[in-house]
């Protein structure tokens, strides 16, 4: 029997295959990691207050209120302007720390945003803004697979993550040299696709080989 938790009001369960994804400790994101991102950004990077691009991961934190679970529906406020959808896959650990057990699709929602230095709170970590699908087990050769991310009936676009800047174990290691990555906390290992989601789009859906997909759909609100 498979035991089932209660955190912030959403259901979870132990990592394991199919299983959904238990999120119990803090979930990161990680910014500026893909190298499609990093090359436009080049001047800003040289711009006041640093003036050179960052030399370690940049994290950010994506609070539990942003958790939805597949086939889940999220509620896209009317102030909206502009809807990205960045679909990634989130590392799980369970037991020792700085060692990934399990892996999971997930798609990161936030408003658009200019500013990497401000930390974007209202943009990013809106209710429902991070629709997470069920868990498998952490294989190493994750980097040879390709996914595929779909809005509605269009046809599919397809990512991997071979562009990132840091490969997953290697973002691990780099993290794990200033910080510690704890049991039941959980990784995302960066952007490699953002997405412009038209108004009105009412599924998102994301999939990968040999894993669980996720599906959320979206309720958009209309202004008043």
């Amino acid at each position: 029997m498979t035991t089932i938790y209660h955190v912030n009001d959403f259901s979870i369960s132990p990592i394991g295959p199919g299983r959904l994804t238990l999120i119990t400790g803090t979930i990161y994101g990680v910014a500026l990691n893909d190298e499609k991102e990093r090359a436009e950004m080049a001047d800003a990077f040289n711009e006041t207050p640093y003036k050179l691009p960052p030399n370690a991961p940049v994290l950010y934190v994506k609070p539990h209120n942003c958790v939805t679970l597949n086939a889940g529906r999220v509620v896209i406020d009317a102030d909206i302007a502009q809807l990205i959808a960045a679909p990634t896959l989130a590392l799980l650990f369970e037991g020792a720390p700085n060692t990934p057990t399990g892996i999971a699709l997930a798609i990161d929602l936030f408003e658009a945003h200019d500013s990497v230095y401000r930390p974007a709170i209202r943009q990013q970590c809106r209710d429902g803004f991070l629709p997470f699908g069920a868990s498998c087990e952490w294989t190493p050769d994750i980097l040879g697979k390709t996914f595929s991310f779909g809005l509605d009936a269009q046809p599919p676009l397809t990512f991997d993550l071979k562009q990132l800047v840091r490969a997953p174990a290697q973002l691990v290691k780099d993290i794990s040299g200033f910080m510690t990555l704890c049991d039941a906390d959980a990784l995302l290992v960066g952007l490699p696709l953002k997405v412009n989601v038209p108004k009105g789009t009412l599924r998102l859906a994301v999939a990968g080989p040999g894993m669980p997909g996720l599906t959320v759909e979206l309720d958009w609100e209309q202004s008043q």
